[in-house]
């Protein structure tokens, strides 16, 4: 069995993007083709209050679920709320967003379809500048097996 812990997941942080302060999020792929996957991958991310992760498109069917707090999800033109114990779905390339619309920090993980994702995002991610996030060009992950 492949086993991470979130605790202990080396998460990035990325401080705002372009023209958008608000755009804060912590967090990183924990499980992924590179990591032993076959045929899903897993995302864990952060979310301070007033914060999001912007908008972007998956190349993989995600789904949702919010272990803390509560967001708005964006999901092409429909807005609708997420709270703790929730799950959503984001269908495969559909432009999306996630906001923290609570008082605590949001804590939320997606679930993909994929072992292999590529997430566009329509802003560049600061300082880490980027605009794409392809899996495939993560390291391979040392795990508990």
């Amino acid at each position: 069995m492949l086993k991470v812990s979130l605790e202990k997941l080396e998460k990035m942080t990325n401080h705002g993007a372009e023209d958008d302060p608000h755009r804060h999020v912590t967090g990183n792929f924990a499980l992924y083709s590179n990591a032993g996957t076959k045929s899903g991958a897993v995302v864990y991310f952060e979310l301070e209050p007033e914060c999001e992760l912007g908008n972007h498109t998956d190349s993989a069917e995600e789904i949702i679920y919010v272990v803390e707090g509560t967001i708005e999800a964006t999901i092409g033109k429909e807005k609708d709320q997420i709270s703790r114990g929730e799950l959503g779905v984001v269908p495969v390339m559909e432009h999306h967003n996630f906001r923290n619309i609570g008082s605590n920090t949001a804590k939320i993980i997606g679930f993909f379809s994929s072992p292999n994702i590529v997430s566009t995002f329509e802003k560049v991610f600061l300082p880490l500048n980027f605009k794409e996030f392809d899996t495939t060009k993560l390291p391979a992950l040392k795990l508990s097996r």
